[in-house]
């Protein structure tokens, strides 16, 4: 196994904890953020965690291609 096999199964790793997370944001009784406006926060937090796993794809097609 080569460090770019090294990277994509770490990626891959991370894109399932991150997807872990989104599917306890989406469960009605996640836990509260601070600050009180826990609908609000929760749903800023979605995004971006979405945006962090389409970007996390993006690496892990762009360096599976290379193989």
């Amino acid at each position: 196994m080569d460090d770019v096999d090294r990277l994509i199964e770490d990626w891959i790793q991370v894109r399932t904890i991150l997807k872990g997370h989104l599917r306890q944001l989406k469960d009605p009784g996640h836990p509260e953020f601070p600050g009180g406006e826990n609908d609000r926060n929760a749903a800023e937090t979605q995004v971006t965690i979405h945006r962090c796993v389409t970007e996390i794809e993006v690496l892990i097609s762009r360096y599976s291609s290379r193989l």
